[in-house]
């Protein structure tokens, strides 16, 4: 994809604050992959709704694992059924909803360490595995739920995708698409419990190509924001299906709040323009990869 360029404004409604872009990616760690202990290859399970249960061991040697991605889904599929960061070395999943069966149809999962912002280590084999149809229903045609063109839609400009439930802040982030492609931009909140940091969706904006859109209610906190670019934007499954790139602002939007007494007086403003190429005032964004963004959620 094409490189980015970010410009930025932090200001706080009682003064004036300035932020430096360190703008560095940080590699991922080498080392062993997690050891995939069950389902055993080629075992046939029951629909989801029964649950799926998976378990792995950790990498052998190497720095303190913080969490886990898994990735399941269907062989050969670009869209996973299930593309989650856990803290555990196991994962159970549960929808009512079948998913697809046949003798075509072969499953696989997967799983990878994370060490940090940015640091994954290398993906576990990929086992495969069968499902079988849903009780009192028929085998239906065998393929895959990933490649199905669905009806087009374009949001306006601040559009909310998802409002994750929460506490309402007074936090305001105004972002500018100075690109040529729509936008799909995810705030994520870090928080810490336990000793162990991790990152949840916030709000999730669709920005249409050349216009900007003002992300409000915002809580004090520390954020970081990806971005989803690309064309033929799917409403029911949130995401674009032609032309998608993936990229993430490195270092964190911190939202505050200034009080007297009991009474809020002042919160965080901030504008994030994002532009192709580079510019005098900005640092370049980092290119990630789909499970990356899907991760926050």
């Amino acid at each position: 994809m094409s490189r980015y360029a970010l410009g930025l404004a932090l200001l706080v409604m009682v003064g004036t604050l300035s932020l430096g872009w360190a703008g560095e990616s940080l590699a991922a760690p080498q080392g062993a992959a997690p050891q995939l202990v069950g389902p055993d290859p080629g075992v046939s399970l029951s629909q989801p709704s029964e649950g799926w249960t998976f378990n792995w061991k950790a990498p052998a040697g190497g720095p303190e694992v913080q969490d886990y991605q898994i990735w399941v889904g269907v062989q050969g599929s670009r869209r996973p059924l299930v593309d989650q960061v856990v803290v555990k070395p196991t994962f159970v999943f549960k929808q009512a909803t079948p998913v697809p069966t046949g003798a075509n149809v072969t499953w696989i999962w997967k799983v990878r360490a994370h060490y940090g912002v940015g640091k994954y280590g290398p993906w576990s084999e990929e086992r495969p595995f069968k499902v079988e149809p849903a009780k009192n229903t028929p085998t239906g045609a065998a393929g895959s739920q990933d490649d199905t063109r669905r009806p087009v839609t374009r949001p306006k400009s601040g559009t909310a995708i998802i409002r994750r439930r929460g506490a309402e802040g007074k936090g305001v982030m105004r972002v500018i698409n100075a690109t040529k492609n729509d936008m799909a931009l995810k705030l994520a909140v870090e928080t810490t419990v336990n000793g162990k940091t991790r990152r949840s969706l916030s709000q999730f904006v669709y920005v249409r190509a050349g216009e900007q859109a003002d992300i409000k209610s915002i809580p004090a906190g520390q954020y970081f924001v990806l971005a989803a670019e690309g064309s033929d934007w799917d409403n029911t499954g949130q995401r674009f299906q032609s032309d998608r790139h993936f990229m993430m602002v490195d270092d964190p939007f911190p939202f505050e709040v200034e009080r007297v007494g009991n009474d809020v007086v002042g919160s965080t403003v901030a504008a994030l323009t994002i532009t192709e190429g580079h510019t005098g005032e900005g640092q370049p964004v980092t290119p990630i990869d789909e499970s990356a963004f899907n991760a926050i959620n």
